[in-house]
């Protein structure tokens, strides 16, 4: 049995390693996950094109101090970009916006519980490439678990290129927890 519950966590740690999320190898079986697949978009930048690959998870995870009554659901979009500034200006604006949403029962739009907005312009200028990452985290009863999922935008302005804010890219909506 010992085996099996270290193969598992095991498991759980590398395919959430994969996905760009890390979990201590103690607790990796008491959190589940959630994921899309990678989405990709090379924007239009001065040089060679900004390539970003993203993926929005939503995870749950045991309150602390343990409760079976709440579980904490965080929504995070994580991945990453090639061929970025390296120095050099490419966007006047890369925000990262993600959202915890529920849908309630009956319903067929998702209401959002909680939203961060992460500013990453400064890091994919600056760097030639690198990981993207935003968050936002919410403990709740686990009667909400119904339709919890996660959700992301990024919200652009490419540099140099007179148009100001760009149509914002909507990503695909992590599967909900039911």
């Amino acid at each position: 049995m010992r085996k099996l519950r270290s193969a598992l966590a095991s498991s759980a740690v590398a395919a959430l390693s994969v996905s760009g999320l890390m979990v201590a190898e103690g607790t990796a079986h008491a959190v589940e996950s959630k994921c899309t697949d990678p989405q990709t978009r090379a924007f239009p930048t001065s040089g060679l094109n900004t390539d970003v690959r993203l993926q929005v998870c939503i995870l749950e995870s045991p309150s602390s101090p343990a409760s079976t009554d709440y579980r904490t659901y965080t929504a995070v979009v994580t991945g990453s970009f090639t061929d970025g500034g390296a120095g050099s200006r490419k966007f006047d604006n890369f925000d990262l916006e993600i959202r915890l949403e529920h849908r309630p029962l009956g319903s067929t739009t998702d209401s959002v519980f909680k939203k961060a907005v992460c500013d990453r312009t400064a890091d994919v200028n600056r760097l030639g490439g690198g990981t993207l990452r935003c968050e936002a985290a919410l403990e709740m009863h686990v009667n909400n678990r119904r339709n919890v999922s996660g959700d992301a935008t990024v919200h652009y302005d490419l540099d140099a290129d007179g148009k100001g804010p760009l149509e914002p890219w909507g990503l695909t909506g992590s599967p909900h927890f039911s």
